[in-house]
């Protein structure tokens, strides 16, 4: 039983880590592009304060994030056990 227990939390903390760095990706690139997409809507408007900009788009990140959990957890399990 103690070889199950440590292949199991093996490959757990393997999935954990590249789940981590793979949501991570994913979330940073959909902030930076919300915050473009933010920016270009506010650029016609003019007087655009960056720190509100940024804000605005961290605000809205949970809400992509929970859409693109079950992306990241797919490419998270197809890289674990790719490798």
């Amino acid at each position: 039983m103690k070889i199950t227990s440590t292949l199991f939390i093996y490959l757990i903390r393997r999935l954990m880590l590249h789940f981590m760095v793979i949501y991570g990706g994913l979330l940073g690139i959909v902030y930076v592009f919300e915050a473009v997409e933010l920016l270009r809507r506010l650029a016609k408007r003019g007087g655009v304060d960056f720190d509100v900009l940024f804000v605005m788009t961290a605000y809205k990140l949970p809400e992509v994030g929970l859409q693109i959990l079950p992306f990241g957890l797919f490419f998270a399990c197809v890289f674990m056990l790719w490798n």
